[in-house]
């Protein structure tokens, strides 16, 4: 090891090494980047933080998940990062500066706890290069560049530091108190420190000093602790949560679960890939998805992980430290592999921060046992440090980070962002007086929603999703179809997300109340509008605007009074419809009509197509007539489900 400990700092000053790299690498991009995607949901339009004041509604972070997410309150348990955000804002005010700089003052503490991990396990000298290679990896960037994943820092650093208190600790002791109470510290922090248990057993078992190894039996024994802290979180995250996670309810990926595990064998493949050879990751980064655990691919990869586990398991007993490194990368990976439960995204780079450390000590036992190989580590590390600060512009602004994931095509949430900012654009042209350009932005942005509905019901496997992953799309659809003049289309989009959940999305029921107008059926859009009070009450301005407009409308059920429908029908419930359909007076529009209100579509559209062939209808009649049979039929005809059923390497 003389070669290794020659090109060393003194130990003492190890530590002040690492977090000088760490500083040269982040510290300039502290100053630049500003706020990234979901940066804007969690902090900027968070009316929690802006609100919050006194010790009540510190208290109520731990109790009410509103208070991280405004827009869902379910799936998301993080107070502890919430309480960060609004220290950073009340410290420091609303300029990204502060926050970046807290997290990259987390991703310091990280990394040296991680080179104190790794130099119980391996010693010093090969420790600092392991450190190094975790510090600077760039699949750490995203982690530590975007304000929103502080949660897997300081996670990260929780749980490291549990495991080298576990590891002092001799049984029922001050250490052993400390360690539970840095895995609960890093629960709150984020969820996905519930594999806490498991990389206890793990360090036991496979610890490289043999004094202190344990077998298996007696490394479970120990991890009982930590099952308990554990089981307490989860009980206290199901307490405070309304439901599952919004965003992934009925999604399921590949289409079941074979095509769940058979995805998830190449994600993680990809993973070890990108551990290896970080040289194209990409922002929201996902995976075209596998339906077949018999795929040539699949079985490639799953061919590889067998090969990497069974290879660390052959080598326990002679060379346990193999084992561990396996056991970090691959543990910290299990609940973000989406089975049994569903996050609705395949792969991220932030969910390899705490998995990195097992490339760490590869690296660091590799170089234990082959001092002279320093320069090739050497070689490496300053690799990752270039790529990481390539990587930092990646996470400049929401443009920059919505350009990275884009030369991948395979984002959905990027495209629905997409579509986003470009209906903004549009508004902006169209408030210019620039007509045009307004019209081709609106179409461009209903192109992008389409693009991002194409890839939701890809990964998914079906033509028409409930899950919620695709509210966002439909709702920006339903809203650019209006204002291009299609409300049959609208009507359509807003409908697939009334079938989900208008809860999530209130302003669902406000383009179906638009849509509805337009195609002349006032008293749906009346009870759109009631259905709108009932969920929120963050669209009065726009109900009101909308009962006048209603109002404007009601006068095409004119024919059916005049033909003898109870008066009930004006308030619009379905049963005055059904009663109106009993009447021997109504003519085929009429009836087509009331049809239309109770859901009855199919029957709506034979009988509008038979109205039609027969003629006489006024012009406003065949206007809606003609919109309904388009919107019953043939739904949104400017999108198509694409791919569905197969596999991506086909």
């Amino acid at each position: 090891m003389t070669a290794v400990r020659d090109r060393l700092p003194n130990p003492p000053l190890a530590a002040v090494w690492l977090v000088a790299a760490v500083l040269l690498i982040y510290l300039p991009s502290c100053f630049t980047n500003q706020w990234v995607i979901d940066d804007y949901r969690f902090i900027v339009n968070n009316a929690f933080l802006e609100s919050a004041s006194g010790l009540g509604d510190w208290l109520r972070i731990f109790s009410d998940p509103y208070t991280a997410d405004p827009t869902a309150g379910d799936g998301i348990v993080r107070p502890l990062r919430t309480a960060s955000f609004l220290l950073d804002l009340r410290l420091f005010g609303p300029e990204p500066i502060a926050f970046h700089l807290h997290s990259l003052a987390w991703h310091c503490a990280a990394v040296l706890l991680g080179h104190r991990l790794l130099t119980r396990l391996v010693g010093p000298a090969a420790a600092f290069w392991g450190a190094l290679v975790w510090a600077l990896h760039p699949m750490q960037v995203e982690s530590v560049a975007w304000v929103s994943s502080r949660g897997d820092l300081a996670m990260g650093a929780f749980t490291i530091g549990a495991l080298l208190l576990e590891l002092r600790s001799r049984g029922r002791d001050s250490w052993l108190a400390g360690a539970l109470a840095a895995g609960l510290i890093a629960l709150l922090w984020k969820e996905t420190a519930v594999v806490l248990p498991l990389l206890v057993v793990a360090v036991h078992r496979f610890g490289p000093d043999e004094r202190h190894r344990m077998g298996l039996r007696d490394a479970l024994v120990r991890a009982v602790p930590y099952l308990v802290v554990v089981a307490a979180y989860l009980v206290y995250r199901q307490s405070v949560l309304s439901g599952p996670i919004e965003h992934t309810r009925g999604f399921v990926l590949g289409g079941s679960t074979a095509g769940t595990f058979a995805t998830m064998f190449r994600g993680f493949a990809a993973y070890v890939g990108f551990a290896a050879l970080p040289v194209a990751p990409a922002n929201e980064w996902y995976l075209p998805v596998s339906t077949s655990l018999l795929s040539p691919t699949v079985l490639l990869c799953l061919a590889l992980h067998v090969a990497l586990i069974v290879g660390a398991w052959r080598w326990r007993v002679t060379r346990p430290v193999l084992a561990l490194c396996a056991a970090l990368f691959y543990v910290p990976l299990i609940p973000v592999a989406n089975w049994p439960f569903q996050l609705g995204i395949p792969t991220a780079e932030r969910f390899l921060y705490l998995s990195l450390l097992g490339l760490a000590l590869l690296v660091a036992t590799l170089l234990r046992r082959a001092p002279r190989a320093w320069p090739a580590v050497a070689l490496a590390v300053l690799a990752c440090g270039v790529g990481s600060v390539v990587r930092t512009a990646d996470w400049k602004d929401d443009a920059a980070a919505q350009a990275v994931a884009a030369r991948h095509g395979r984002s959905p949430q990027v495209h629905a962002l997409r579509a986003v900012h470009t209906r903004l654009a549009a508004l902006e042209a169209q408030a210019d007086g620039d007509d045009e350009a307004a019209q081709r932005l609106f179409e461009s942005a209903l192109a992008s929603a389409h693009a991002s509905l194409d890839l939701w019901h890809e990964i998914e496997v079906v033509s028409h999703s409930r899950s919620h992953v695709v509210l966002s799309a439909h709702t920006n659809a339903a809203d650019l179809c209006i204002r291009l003049g299609r409300p049959g289309e609208a009507l359509w989009h807003a409908d697939q997300c009334a079938a989900i959940g208008d809860a999530i999305f209130p302003q669902t029921q406000l383009n179906r109340a638009r849509a509805l107008v337009d195609l002349r059926r006032g008293p749906a859009a009346r009870r759109a509008l009631i259905r709108l009070a009932e969920v929120t009450t963050e669209f009065k301005s726009a109900v009101a605007l909308g009962r006048r407009a209603v109002a404007m409308a009601g006068h095409e059920h004119k024919a059916l009074f005049e033909a003898g429908a109870p008066r009930r029908i004006a308030g619009g419930p379905p049963e005055g419809y059904r009663a109106a359909l009993e009447s021997a007076d109504l003519t085929d529009f009429q009836r087509a009509a009331c049809h239309e209100e109770i859901g009855e579509e199919q029957r709506a559209a034979e009988l509008f197509a038979s109205a039609i062939a027969a003629g006489g209808l006024e012009r406003e009649q065949l206007e809606r007539a003609t919109l309904a049979i388009r919107r019953i039929r043939e739904g949104c005809p400017d999108w198509r489900d694409h791919g569905l059923g197969g596999d991506s390497e086909r």
